[in-house]
């Protein structure tokens, strides 16, 4: 009987932005300077953390003249996390914390991952930086560099 191997791993490559504009206004420059469509999604990426379901926002556009997904994922969320522990000088407080989608990225407010391979990445980036408000944007190439914890982040 013949041996299958699935392999999950596809082939895509990450921007990093940081911008402090809210993820609606980002994609709405997004969308008028790279003249693309991307849309939030219904349901926002989750991971869970301390036993809590932690969400990060997700907007999805597909090109079908170039076959590529474009996805922008807000790389940087608050939430409360109750610390219910005995003897601690914060026992039963609610304490804002901050998590990271891609951990390794902490630079950075959002992700860009484009999945195909018809695209120009110094063009996007020009394109990008006519964005008055965005500080950097910059590839993430160091890919083999990510824990598989944020590798299966990508995988969605």
């Amino acid at each position: 009987m013949p041996n299958f191997v699935l392999q999950l791993e596809e082939e895509y490559t990450l921007f990093g932005i940081r911008s402090n504009l809210n993820d609606f206004t980002l994609i709405y420059f997004l969308n008028k300077y790279l003249n693309i469509g991307l849309h939030r999604e219904k349901n926002d990426l989750s991971i869970i953390h301390l036993q809590k379901k932690i969400f990060f926002s997700l907007f999805n556009y597909y090109d079908s003249e170039t076959n590529n997904q474009w996805s922008v994922i807000k790389n940087k969320t608050q939430f409360k996390n109750n610390n219910l522990e005995k003897n601690n000088l914060f026992a039963n407080k609610q304490i804002n914390m901050l998590m990271h989608f891609i951990p390794e990225c902490k630079s950075f407010d959002f992700i860009i991952k484009i999945t195909g391979l018809l695209f120009n990445k110094k063009e996007i980036i020009s394109l990008i930086n006519k964005i008055k408000t965005i500080e950097i944007i910059s590839e993430i190439s160091d890919l083999e560099n990510l824990s598989d914890q944020s590798k299966g982040n990508l995988c969605f």
